[in-house]
């Protein structure tokens, strides 16, 4: 396995865990401390799904044209900075417009981490990596955290499991913890993960 896939393997194993830590209190923080109503964070899907679906297309350009690593690491910056937003949020404006942040991380992560995790696997052995670790990535959900493939499963339950305590200690804390996670996995995507001179066949 070629070091920088072990590095993408240990990446997406430990987001699984914090990522669901705080995957199912995003609409709990949002009614209980900024005071949101059900149909405000409808919309607020709506409006961030719609900038997710308008982007996709570009963003799948850009891997093609600048390679996929540094559309990653622009992906990993931009997460952190939706969650503080989120977390400042005084009200439905500002919610909006962390989780429109968000999705546009998201849109640019998936087509690009799929892309790496590609062209740094032989073609023999695609599959059955992927069912081990999916083939999207790091990806931030706002809800349920169903994990990529059978090694993010354990990871995500036990995360959401503690999730819950962390919830009740501090609303905050999911997210700070999910926070520093990812911007642990900016820097360590950043020196360690390379992109490969040329694609796995």
């Amino acid at each position: 396995m070629p070091r920088s896939l072990r590095y993408i393997v240990l990446l997406e194993i430990l987001e699984s865990l914090f990522v669901s830590m705080a995957a199912p209190f995003w609409v709990l923080y949002a009614k209980d401390v900024i005071g949101l109503e059900p149909q405000h964070w409808g919309t607020i899907m709506l409006i961030s799904g719609i900038f997710g679906l308008l982007l996709s297309l570009p963003m799948g350009a850009l891997v093609d044209r600048y390679g996929a690593k540094p559309v990653i690491l622009i992906s990993l910056s931009l997460a952190p900075l939706s969650i503080v937003v989120f977390l400042l949020s005084p009200s439905f404006w500002g919610a909006a417009l962390a989780l429109t942040l968000l999705s546009i991380a998201n849109t640019a992560i998936t087509p690009s981490f799929s892309t790496l995790i590609a062209n740094l696997i032989p073609r023999e052995r695609r599959g059955r990596l992927y069912a081990l670790l999916g083939e999207r990535g790091i990806m931030i959900s706002t809800g349920r955290y169903w994990g990529g493939g059978f090694l993010l499963f354990l990871p995500a339950s036990i995360g959401s499991f503690t999730g819950g305590y962390l919830y009740e200690v501090d609303p905050r804390l999911p997210f700070i913890i999910l926070i520093t996670a990812l911007l642990a996995s900016l820097l360590i995507t950043y020196k360690f993960v390379k992109e490969p001179e040329r694609a796995a066949i």
